[in-house]
């Protein structure tokens, strides 16, 4: 499950046309032989693109679904999770290889004082007010986590959104005025928290195979809407190098992912974004002054979101290259796309307004 080919994506894309065709003579039974005959041959001798993982995050929806009844919440984990399949060859789910946890801050504890209205976009924290832990929160999360280890899911990745919110500045799990809402003297025991979360977790029977410390840095995070803070280059490696020394102090083996970026480009070029863009070069360039290619406990990959990146497609195309010229400037770098989402109109070419519960967005 580590590698997933494209071919195999196409697999699943032949079963899924496959599939229709027979709905499609289930309903023209009248009509005995099909107009058209497309016929799709599947080439696995070459590859031309790896996939190292097919991943989803709990991220708002677990937390509440972890709780639902036994019975409802097993078929959703094994409709994601497992990778078998049904005595007719179909498969029983999407056979995800990667999970990634949201490792709240504690607004779901602080209700509407929180300053997040919506309570979807809230999350429990195991770290209390005084310090201590209590490893009974985020339950649903943790069943789901569970259930994915339990199905056959290889990986999974931990990541906050904010800080707890007993360490922020603003005392929230949103920022201020777009600043970042922890002090660098806080780095160590933010590091040192996030050790703990994955200790934690373990003596629950989950490995945490990588940690995300931030998430989309170059947003402002300042309007309430979700757990969230900004962070600068400068910040994040720090933030990195104390969570490298908490990992090793603990004798954990987990993998630091950096760093979540907001959109693609802002891993090769400042953009609008000045002190938060060009983050390849910024982090693993030897000669830059944020540079932590050498931490320890850092993986060799770089993760970005897909956000008002998807079209026009040229511009799409164009920002996937300067994307790949760069990461081929770091030896042995590679990249994820840690969030895929289509939004907005697109130039007209993909509607990303409302729901679309049809295939073409997806393939």
């Amino acid at each position: 499950m580590e590698k997933r080919l494209l071919s195999k994506a196409l697999y699943f894309v032949t079963c899924f046309v496959l599939m229709v065709n027979q709905s499609w003579v289930q309903e023209k039974q009248t009509d005995t032989t099909p107009e058209e005959t497309i016929e799709i041959n599947v080439v696995t001798t070459e590859t031309h693109q790896v996939i190292e993982h097919f991943g989803a995050s709990d991220a708002w929806s677990a937390q509440f679904v972890g709780l639902w009844p036994e019975q409802k919440k097993n078929a959703i984990a094994e409709l994601l999770f497992s990778s078998e399949t049904d005595v007719h060859g179909n498969p029983k789910g999407i056979g995800l290889s990667m999970w990634r946890f949201n490792v709240g801050a504690g607004s779901a504890e602080q209700g509407e004082q929180s300053g997040i209205q919506d309570e979807w976009r809230r999350a429990e924290s195991f770290l209390d007010a005084s310090g201590s832990y209590d490893w009974s929160k985020q339950a649903g999360q943790v069943w789901f986590a569970k259930a994915a280890q339990e199905l056959g899911v290889g990986n999974l990745l931990i990541f906050p959104n904010s800080p707890p919110v007993s360490m922020t500045k603003t005392g929230k799990a949103y920022a201020n005025d777009g600043q970042s809402n922890l002090e660098k003297d806080d780095y160590p025991a933010f590091g040192e928290y996030l050790a703990q979360v994955i200790k934690g977790l373990g003596e629950k029977g989950l490995k945490v195979d990588y940690v995300s410390p931030v998430n989309e840095p170059q947003w402002d995070w300042s309007d309430g809407g979700q757990e969230g803070t900004p962070f600068w280059n400068n910040e994040i490696a720090g933030i990195a190098k104390a969570v490298d020394r908490a990992l090793d102090e603990n004798n954990l083996t987990t993998k630091i992912d950096v760093a979540e970026a907001g959109k693609i480009n802002y891993l090769y070029e400042q953009a609008d974004k000045d002190g938060r863009g060009e983050q390849i070069t910024d982090f693993f360039n030897s000669e830059s002054s944020n540079f932590i290619g050498d931490l320890k406990h850092l993986s060799r990959t770089i993760s970005a979101h897909s956000y008002f990146t998807t079209s026009p497609y040229e511009s799409a195309v164009q920002q996937r290259a300067s994307l790949n010229s760069t990461i081929q400037t770091v030896e042995g770098l590679s990249y994820w796309m840690s969030e895929y989402c289509i939004l907005g109109d697109n130039g007209g070419e993909i509607n990303g307004n409302g729901r679309d519960l049809g295939i073409d967005p997806a393939l």
